[in-house]
């Protein structure tokens, strides 16, 4: 018995529908990744609302949980344009490292889905098959041209910055 392939893509719809809807299941079975219950409400909580305040101690998972939501953002939601932006390149650039050092290892669907990876000096990104991307950018005003459906601001809060704590308001 052969799948037609209009039955093929009502099935894909029902998948990528239900998928939209547990961003949690989808790290789960796609990219085999066992989050904890507080990482899947903050998923969750990143994928349905428009804006979403991520603050937290050091060392809790806070940029890895940033590549697995720009991950499945990208591959649910085709020609999707995310960019990430802090303060430095560096930090930046440590949402990509992370989806190139420990999820895609865990995940021949997710390597299947990628295109390329660029990592140098003057640009970093990931481009997806389905035209889809995530772009690292510093954010200063070098960076004001950059257009993207979802902007990721990586930001380091302390009682000296004075801009950081008036950008959250």
């Amino acid at each position: 018995m052969t799948i037609t392939d209009n039955a093929f893509q009502e099935k894909l719809k029902k998948f990528v529908g239900y998928w939209r809807c547990n961003p949690h299941r989808f790290c789960e079975e796609i990219l085999h990744v066992k989050l904890k219950l507080f990482q899947k409400f903050i998923l969750c909580a990143m994928n349905d609302n428009i804006k979403t305040v991520f603050i937290s101690a050091r060392a809790i998972g806070k940029t890895f949980l940033t590549a697995i939501f720009c991950v499945i953002r990208c591959i649910l939601y085709p020609g999707s344009i995310i960019v990430v932006a802090s303060k430095t390149r560096k930090q930046s650039a440590e949402v990509l490292k992370k989806i190139k050092d420990i999820l895609m290892p865990n995940s021949p669907i997710l390597c299947g889905e990628i295109e390329d990876i660029i990592m140098n000096q003057y640009s970093s990104e990931v481009m997806f098959k389905n035209s889809s991307k995530i772009v690292v950018c510093t954010a200063n005003d070098n960076s004001r041209g950059l257009r993207c459906h979802l902007l990721l601001a990586l930001t380091e809060l302390s009682a000296k910055t004075q801009a950081a704590s008036t950008a959250m308001c």
